[in-house]
Formats: C-alpha cells, sequence, structure tokens
C-alpha cells in the first residue's frame, strides 16, 4: 500500500471518528445528526456535473439505501442519547457489516461464509468476553484464563 493511500485510509478513519464524536458531544443529537447528514448531500452533490444522475434502474435501490441509513442514523443518534461514545462507536461501526452480510445471504442469495466475512476474530472477543469468565463474574484476559486454546 503505498504512503498517499495510507494517508488517505488514515485520514478518512479521522474524519469518521471526528463526526461521531461531534454528534456524541451535541446536545441534540437527533437534530445534528440531521444537520451532518444534510451537509453531506450538499457537499456530494455537486459531483452530479461530472457523473450525471444515476440510471433510472438505480433509483428503487437508493431509495432502499436511503432508508437503510435513515434507520442506521436514527439508531446512531438514540444510542449516543444512551451509552459512552467508547462503546457505541464500535458496536455501530461492528454491526453494519455483519448486517450487511447476513442481508445478502438472506435477501440475496449471496453466497455467505462467516470465515471470508471476518467473524473468527469477533467470535473469540465474543467468547472472551462471555465464556471465559474464570469465574469472577467479570471477563477475565484471554491468556489468563487459556481461553485461546478452549474456543
Amino acid at each position: 500500500m503505498s504512503a498517499t493511500v495510507l494517508a488517505l485510509v488514515l485520514f478518512g478513519a479521522l474524519l469518521h471518528a471526528g463526526w461521531n464524536s461531534v454528534i456524541k458531544a451535541g446536545a441534540d443529537k437527533a437534530l445534528d445528526m440531521a444537520l451532518m447528514r444534510l451537509a453531506g448531500l450538499l457537499l456530494a452533490l455537486p459531483v452530479l456535473a461530472w457523473t450525471g444522475w444515476p440510471a433510472p434502474a438505480a433509483w428503487p435501490w437508493l431509495l432502499l439505501s436511503g432508508c437503510i441509513h435513515f434507520g442506521y442514523y436514527y439508531l446512531l443518534a438514540n444510542a449516543y442519547e444512551r451509552g459512552q461514545l467508547s462503546t457505541v462507536y464500535p458496536v455501530m461501526r461492528g454491526v453494519a457489516p455483519v448486517l450487511v452480510a447476513w442481508l445478502g445471504w438472506t435477501w440475496l442469495g449471496e453466497p455467505f461464509s462467516p470465515w471470508r466475512a471476518g467473524a473468527w476474530p469477533p467470535w473469540r472477543w465474543a467468547c472472551w468476553a462471555w465464556g471465559c469468565r474464570a469465574g469472577t463474574g467479570r471477563a477475565a484476559s484471554p491468556s489468563a484464563t487459556g481461553c485461546y486454546g478452549r474456543c
């Protein structure tokens, strides 16, 4: 990977974490989310001058995507009302790819393999968090419990 690509990826990650932090810090998270999405739309509209409007066959998919994203942003704003950024951000970021893979598999008949989908690392962490408590009532480290070999 070139340094330019790496820099752009890291910059994108910084922007993403930044707008989530702004939403979490705001007084009215739903309004802040709506204004953030509106700003994104206004910044993206000039791109149509170069790309043109999407084909008519794409409009139902764009509408469906918009509805799904509306639901995601609604849930995200509500989650930030109730939870900490350090919890909500990684959970919401992790749920989206799993949900997309599951919906593609169940609705669209896409081939699905948990191993290809990257489910192995989250499965390990779920094992660590829920299955390897070592009788303490709280999660213990995998190295202390030997969970790596059992799960």
